[in-house]
Order: C-alpha cells, then structure tokens, then sequence
C-alpha cells in the first residue's frame, strides 16, 4: 500500500493543492506543505457541563447543529431589526441590500484548538472559534487529504466520497466554480473539486476563472471570489450584475462578516441569542467566541470596555500586558481575507497600532471589530522529513521529526439538508512559528480521527 505522501504528491501533480502567495515561503516542492504521516487524533474528555454540550475536544463533533443554528438566527435577526441591517449593510452596494434568503452550503469555523481551563471553578472549553468562514477555498484540499489518508487505512472522521455525496444531493447537475484574479492561487484546488467532487454519475462541472471568456449560460454557480470584489475586478461586477445562475454561496455579503460573532456580546441582540437558543446554547456559544465588540458599538459591549477605556482608540493608551485584543477588518474589504487587516494589538508597535485604530475608527464604509485575542495549546505533530535540518529535531517512536505546533481545525458543516450540521468534510493545519495558523510552505496538513 503506499504511504499518504505517495497519494498526495501524485495528486498534486495533476492539481496544485494552492499556490504560495508570499515570497517567504516560496517552495520548489510539488506539495507545498508538510505532511503527517498520520492524521491529528483528537482527545477525548467526557466532561459535561449543562445542557447537552460535552467539554473536551468532541464537542467538534456536536457542533455544527448549535453554529447552523446561530447563523439561522442572525439571519432572522438581520432581516427583523433595521439597527442589525444598518450595521450588516455599511458600505455595500443597492443590489446586496435586501431582505436576504442566504443559502451556504457549508459553514467553516476556524477552530483553534486551546488549553482545557479551570475558571470560576469550571471547565472551559478546549478550543475557540475566531471567525466563521463561508467560502470554498480549502475545501478542494480537506478532499484531497481525507480521500488520502483513508485509502492509506486510516478511519478518519469523515468517510471516503461523503462530501461528494452531499454536494450531489445539495447542488443542480451542471454548473461552474467560478473563480476571480484576486483567488487564481487556488484554482487547481478548484478544478479537482469541479472535477472529482462536483461532477460524475452524469453531472457535468468545470472549473472557470471569470474573465471576458467566461460562460454565463451555466445552471448553477459555485462563487470562489469575494463579494467585495465588485469594486476592483470589473469581470466579477459583470458576473454578479449580468448572470442569472443560482449562485453558491448566496449574494449575501451581510453573513460574510466577521461582526456577527460579535452581536451575542451586544447588548441590544444578547437577551434575543439567550431566549432563542436557551441558556446552555447562549452561554457554550459566548464561551468559543472570544469576546468582541463592533467598533463604534463600544457602549453596547457586554462584558464592559477593557481597563475601562471609553472607545476602541484607547487600546493604544494600554499596556501591552491589557491591550491583548485583535483589530479585524470584518468582511466586505480590500484587506479582509487572508489574514490581511488584521492587527494584534499586544505584539504591533505603537505606530503601526495607532494606524490601525485611527483607520478602524474613522471608517465609514467598512465595518471593523475588536475581538479578545486567544493563543492556541501546543501540540506535539510529526511530518515526513525533506531536509537535513528536519532530521536534527525530535523524533517519535516510527523515528520521524516532530514539532510542537499550534492547530487549527478546519471543519466544514453542512448547511443545508437533512442533516444539518453534519461534518462533511475537514483537515488540520499545524503551524510551529507565528500567530497566524494559516496553510504556508512549513505548516503540516493532515486529516482528522477520533
């Protein structure tokens, strides 16, 4: 049987799992990345808390139905409460405010696994969620991992061709994943999915980048381009504008940003999350979201202003030690994806902070938020080595090196269905240096097991 870095190399041979975008880590390697040679086993507690959450890493497991339902209610939200629109609405154009019908197939959390804490005498949880993501990007890869790994033996979390079963029976037979300049870095990794996942059993996709030749007489389109885009790409403004395809995800720009994980610490919209997802739900879901507040909001944020500054621009006024919070640009945005907008208040130095806030807090078109920065647990993971300098670290018992990596879970939950918030797809990226988990040449990739 060969090993899973045979798999995945002569796959990305046929199809570039991603482009590196950054020249610092530019690889010459097929496979631009790390692989483990097994999957990260996740661990299990058996601690209950109330309700019928589990602490312990298998509440991942259990998840998707609480976040599904969380996003259904924002949803409800916007669509009843003109302060909600208001907010959701800044700086978009005419045509994406509307009464929104929003349909994602799946809804991505970025979960970074964290230390299992006591805290007022109870056990917090042992990841948190910083953002919720909604686009297709990775998924091609969380594919191209999993179908590796289980061909390798291995029983991952997710069995073999399920994800081509959901989009078989969640998407019409025909149509394109579209894909703009801003995004081209991924479309190999879209082109396996139109290929191998999408299509087959007489469905017939293909993979496009949007440009002039691009076909508008197309059944269906899968978006793999921000909704932004409108404003800098003039391909992507004719498509949204000139096509009348059913596009997935929905052209509903509002819960594409990262301000909705801030609204159940408001406290206009809190008692609206408790009452209508009980006590248990409310308070597990305040718990993985690390606190935020929307800047401009800061008087209606719950848990009460940091040191008690009255705006946003006093985090610059704080010590390092007490201005441990995160400015994001949160969704509709030249510098919202990517890791781009972001500013980590406790590690940039005084200039560059006092940029971002002034920049966060003069905006009269971009919505930006604050959210409590939390650092990820370590974990010790093996990968297969490739260099002389891999050689000389730690190695575990099979004798291959091992680092001690931060890690992020990228689960993908199903959003519509019978089954909603069912795991249809997912991987792991392992990063030992930096804040940011992000997939890079030097982070290790792998699926997931229980």
């Amino acid at each position: 049987m060969s090993d899973v870095r045979e798999l995945i190399t002569q796959e990305a041979r046929r199809y570039t799992p991603y482009a590196i975008r950054f020249d610092k880590f530019k690889t010459d390697s097929i496979v631009p990345f790390r692989l483990s040679p097994k999957p990260l086993r996740l661990r299990r507690s058996g601690i209950d808390i109330a309700g019928d959450f589990r602490k312990g890493d298998e509440n991942i497991l259990t998840l998707g139905p609480l976040l599904c339902e969380f996003f259904y209610l924002v949803k409800e939200l916007y669509n009843s409460n003109e302060r909600v629109r208001e907010l959701l609405d800044r700086g978009k154009p005419d045509w994406y405010k509307r009464l929104a019908k929003p349909e994602y197939l799946f809804l991505r959390p970025d979960l970074i696994l964290s230390p299992v804490e006591q805290r007022d005498g109870k056990t917090k949880s042992s990841f948190f969620i910083c953002e919720i993501e909604t686009s297709p990007f990775g998924l091609g890869l969380a594919e191209m991992l999993n179908r590796a790994y289980c061909d390798t033996g291995f029983e991952t979390i997710v069995a073999r061709d399920k994800l081509k079963q959901y989009l078989h029976n969640s998407t019409p037979p025909n149509g394109v994943v579209a894909c703009s300049k801003k995004c081209a870095a991924n479309f190999d990794q879209l082109r396996s999915l139109a290929d191998q996942v999408f299509s087959g059993s007489g469905r017939q996709w293909s993979a496009q980048m949007i440009d002039d030749s691009f076909s508008y007489d197309t059944e269906a389109i899968y978006r793999a381009f921000y909704l932004s885009e409108i404003f800098s790409d003039e391909d992507v403004k004719n498509l949204v504008l000139g096509s009348h395809s059913q596009y997935f995800p929905s052209l509903t720009p509002q819960f594409e940003e990262k301000a909705i994980l801030a609204l159940p610490f408001h406290t206009e919209f809190e008692d609206y999350f408790l009452r209508n997802m009980g006590p248990a739900g409310f308070h597990f879901i305040r718990e993985i979201f690390p606190p935020a507040w929307i800047v401009g909001e800061e008087r209606y944020f719950s848990l009460g202003m940091p040191d008690n500054i009255s705006s946003t621009a006093g985090l610059a006024s704080l010590g390092q030690s007490k201005r441990k919070w995160v400015i994001k640009e949160s969704g509709f945005g030249e510098h919202s994806s990517w890791g781009q907008g972001v500013t980590f208040a406790h590690t940039a130095t005084r200039p560059v902070l006092e940029a971002a806030l002034e920049k966060a807090c003069t905006s009269t078109d971009v919505l930006y938020v604050c959210q409590e920065f939390r650092d990820g647990v370590k974990r010790k993971v093996s990968f297969f080595a490739e260099t002389e300098e891999d050689n000389l670290l730690p190695k575990d018992t099979d004798g291959n090196p091992t680092l001690d990596v931060r890690v992020r879970l990228c689960m993908y939950y199903s959003n519509i269905g019978k089954n909603i918030g069912e795991i249809v797809a997912s991987f792991a990226t392992c990063c030992a240096d930096g804040i940011y988990v992000h997939g890079k040449s030097n982070s290790i990739q792998t699926a997931v097991v229980i």
